[in-house]
């Protein structure tokens, strides 16, 4: 998820960036043996963590990526069951049969084949000045008609698509449903990015793959695609490349479910979160931490106590506040104070708001509206983060630029990140911005 943080800011949607997420991996950062410079709230110690990690090279699992591959190529073919009134089935295809030059575009006619008749209606290209993100249709019967189908590089909550072709009338294209997941999963060796429609009752309506198009319709939608099947029920089955090779299948994409994923809460003991400040080439500055150290009551709630090491580049490592999580609400009371506010709220739906303030721990305090969600699947672990505007808020971990800084402005250039989460001495998240031994320790006990 390289620079995550930087592009949810500056592009306000997620490219690319694959997540390593495991109860496995190898060790942290090695930790000193005292405090300094703090103030507990009791006397009670921590051990260090002596726990033995097995070592997993995440870097030599090497994955092609989607964007890369071929789309559209003579012979590759989206292929459907259709399903009759009676109840019987049969195989048919959309079908990419021969190039042309339409203009200065290369396009690929689209037949619909079915046992009884093949039909040519469309020609499709995806235009290399569009960063071959945006899909262009031609209607072959009304002098070449051009259409446009952007699924990838809509924001969160889109549900229409709207573009104006050099001047001329615009198109507007209604969505099934509001764009709600955008992540990565792998099939074999290829990672593919996801699209996962919605509608208000948080019910799929489509999912669309980088590389493939739209689970439903393939590479056409609406109008068109009803122009091409009519009434035919078709059920997408598989994607064929121009060899006949199998490259997926419709399950090997799925959408995930944005109501029932497992949940990890974030408060837990000796958990450590390690952060830095990022320049705009990319080099770490000031790094912070923050880090679970024990238990204490406050306002007869029972707590775990939040500590920072170089929090807002303090130099100390010092108390903030207490932690508590129910009904996967995250709330904190800051040192001297028995008050609690709401520090995450993983239970929001989309388009809620939530306030966020700090009054002496320093910090930015402010609302964050929930914009989608993304679930980052590695090594058949899964990740659900809350997406905001601004912040990538993950579940279990907090927010992607550091844990009490979900509103942190970015600094011009560049960006803050979190760089590695563990739990009792293993790493359950690493962004992979910077090399372990790299990364400053904390000082637990």
């Amino acid at each position: 998820m390289k620079k995550l943080v930087y592009l949810l800011s500056c592009l306000f949607l997620l490219s690319a960036g694959f997540v390593a997420c495991s109860s496995d991996y190898d060790d942290p950062p090695e930790q000193p043996e005292s405090h300094q410079n703090e103030t507990p709230m009791d006397s009670t110690t921590v051990d260090k963590d002596t726990t033995e990690v097995d070592s997993v090279d995440v870097d030599t699992v090497i994955y092609n990526d989607g964007d890369s591959l071929p789309m559209l190529e003579v012979g590759r073919s989206w292929n459907y069951v259709r399903t009759h009134a009676n109840g019987m089935t049969d195989k048919v295809s959309l079908k990419l049969t021969e190039s042309l030059i339409i203009g200065s575009d290369t396009a690929y006619k689209l037949a619909y084949c079915t046992p009884e008749d093949t039909m040519v209606r469309y020609a499709i290209s995806l235009p290399a000045f569009y960063m071959k993100k945006l899909l262009f249709s031609y209607d072959l019967e009304n002098g070449k008609e051009k259409k446009g189908f952007l699924p990838f590089l809509l924001g969160w909550g889109a549900s229409t698509f709207k573009w104006n072709f050099g001047g001329g009338p615009t198109y507007e294209q209604h969505f099934p449903g509001k764009l709600r997941v955008m992540d990565e999963v792998a099939v074999g060796r290829t990672k593919y990015k996801r699209y996962a429609l919605y509608d208000d009752n948080n019910k799929t309506e489509d999912l669309w793959i980088s590389g493939i198009g739209s689970m439903k319709t393939g590479l056409l939608v609406g109008e068109r695609y009803q122009d091409v099947v009519g009434t035919d029920v078709l059920t997408f089955e598989s994607l064929t490349d121009g060899e006949g090779s199998l490259l997926c299948r419709a399950t090997d994409f799925t959408a995930p479910s944005i109501v029932d994923a497992n949940y990890r809460p974030l408060v837990e003991d000796k958990k450590v979160w390690y952060c830095a400040e990022f320049n705009g080439a990319g080099t770490a500055g000031w790094q912070f931490q923050y880090f679970t150290d024990g238990d204490t009551i406050v306002g007869g709630q029972q707590c775990l106590r939040l500590y920072g090491q170089n929090h807002y580049k303090s130099g100390i490592t010092e108390y903030l506040c207490a932690l508590y999580e129910k009904d996967r609400q995250v709330w904190f009371a800051e040192a001297g104070s028995e008050e609690f506010r709401l520090l995450y709220d993983f239970s929001m739906s989309y388009d809620e708001t939530m306030t966020l303030t700090f009054e002496n721990i320093h910090g930015r305090s402010g609302t964050m509206t929930k914009r989608g969600d993304n679930y980052y699947t590695h090594d058949g672990h899964s990740w659900h983060a809350h997406i905001f505007n601004g912040p990538c808020i993950l579940e279990g971990v907090g927010a992607d630029r550091g844990l009490l800084m979900p509103l942190l402005v970015n600094i011009t250039g560049g960006y803050y990140s979190l760089l590695l989460c563990t739990v009792d001495g293993k790493v359950i998240y690493d962004s992979h911005e910077m090399n372990r031994e790299d990364i400053l320790p904390v000082t637990l006990q």
